[in-house]
């Protein structure tokens, strides 16, 4: 009888890794962000592959980082989770050395030895080219040298090495890419969809709006917009194109979106931001941007954000589009306790995060099931829960903090199917998670409201 549920559980097993996207969710991990999240804070089981950030090129070769930036346990609880580990170099902060490292021959061999040696020592699995950013037509040569060569060095070594970049996803800096010849060294580009509005517009407006409002409104981009760029005007194959994920949010000193502003300078994470909804601050959901945003009760301050809802229909515009995935800036911003929201969202919308296929699951005996649609929905969600047996039963929905906000049942329900309505449209966009309960066991559904 244990041989006949072993191979039964290794069926379902394979035929989940059949049915199952092959989508990557990339995060950057913030190395000097360690003490308040160190690699044992990461879900590894809800991400692919890590870009530890960040190393960077010195002008003559030399390769560069802070102390304690070579963590062996980042590496060593990646592997065994079978999630792969770049290094990623430069960022917006020490891109300073890539101009002058690949101008000169030998500066570029010595710092191509430097990475590779340093790749091999620490057990990285992959080098990430964050350049910020190329400058001219000579920076946009020797970048190609640069990525051509450490391809071939990696390819050399015969381990499978990766090789990625970090991307802008306008022309302004992105003219300074040669992205018809870099797409042939490169796995895939991680597309910095975010960071449209800050200190250097003169205006507020969305940090990651998914798309546009019209010209007249807002010209300064969006997500959709990068995407398009990569894709048509650079000639990107959608399979190497991985969509950016903003875990953060800007704040404005300004009355409203598109108002005359200063600020845009100052950050928050996620995880400081979703405590602000009442106190103090009233959220709004932007229906043409698809992201919501932040004002405070004086109508002087305004924050842009992403929340659970916006990260899904990002996920979603991902596979819609045929793209290789999605990559967070950054791991541990929507870290609040033991939770985090948005990371868990990203993984569930990308089938990240492993779960028995719903055509083998009805086959499983269950004591009782529970449906809920459509799913995401908008005002009103459908509940449907079938019993084996008459049992006593109680149906909640909570809130992403756990918070009750509506109890839909309590009490004694006959053997077979139940249908009850949840209107929710005083409730804000966002995750929420339906809880039925009997006496023996527990189902929870989780749910997304997007208005």
């Amino acid at each position: 009888m244990k041989t006949h549920v072993k191979y039964v559980l290794l069926g379902f097993f394979f035929l989940t890794q059949l049915f199952a996207a092959n989508y990557k969710l990339g995060g950057y991990y913030r190395s000097w962000a360690q003490s308040d999240y160190p690699p044992s804070s990461i879900p590894f089981d809800q991400v692919t592959h890590i870009f530890n950030a960040f190393a960077w090129p010195e002008k003559n070769g030399d390769l560069s980082y802070e102390y304690g930036f070579t963590n062996p346990q980042l590496v060593d609880l990646a592997h065994r989770h079978g999630v792969k580990v770049l290094v990623s170099l430069g960022g917006a902060s020490a891109s300073y050395g890539f101009s002058d490292m690949t101008a000169s021959d030998a500066a570029r061999a010595k710092f191509e030895d430097n990475i590779i040696n340093f790749v091999r020592d620490h057990h990285y699995d992959g080098i990430d080219i964050d350049w910020e950013f190329p400058q001219d037509a000579t920076d946009r040569i020797n970048m190609v040298k640069l990525v051509n060569e450490l391809r071939q060095r990696l390819d050399a070594l015969g381990q499978g090495y990766l090789l990625t970049m970090a991307v802008p996803v306008g022309n302004w800096y992105g003219q300074w890419f040669q992205f018809d010849v870099l797409k042939n060294s490169v796995d895939w580009f991680n597309a910095m969809t975010y960071d449209f509005h800050g200190s250097w517009t003169n205006h507020s407006g969305h940090n990651a709006p998914l798309y546009s409002p019209p010209p007249a409104i807002d010209n300064c981009g969006s997500a959709d917009d990068g995407i398009k760029y990569l894709r048509y005007q650079r000639g990107i194959p959608a399979e190497k194109i991985v969509m950016g994920l903003a875990f953060y949010g800007r704040e404005f000193n300004a009355s409203g979106l598109y108002k005359p502003s200063t600020g845009g300078d100052r950050t928050y994470g996620y995880a400081d931001i979703a405590g602000l909804v009442g106190n103090g601050w009233i959220y709004h959901w932007d229906t043409v941007c698809k992201v919501p945003y932040l004002t405070n009760s004086t109508g002087t301050k305004l924050i842009t954000y992403d929340d659970s809802a916006s990260i899904a229909l990002k996920c979603q515009y991902a596979k819609n589009k045929t793209l290789a995935g999605c990559m967070i800036w950054a791991l541990g911003h929507d870290k609040i306790g033991n939770r985090q929201l948005l990371l868990q969202t990203a993984a569930e919308q990308l089938n990240i995060t492993t779960a028995i296929d719903p055509l083998i699951a009805k086959s499983i005996p269950q004591n009782f099931r529970l449906q809920t649609f459509p799913n995401p929905f908008n005002g009103t969600l459908r509940i449907r829960f079938e019993l084996a047996n008459q049992a006593r039963v109680r149906l909640t929905v909570v809130d992403a903090e756990g918070r009750q906000v509506k109890l839909l049942a309590q009490g004694a329900f006959a053997a077979g199917g139940h249908t009850l309505l949840w209107n929710a449209v005083n409730r804000a966009s966002g995750m929420y998670f339906v809880v039925l309960r009997t006496e023996k066991s527990q189902q929870i559904k989780k749910v997304l409201l997007i208005k």
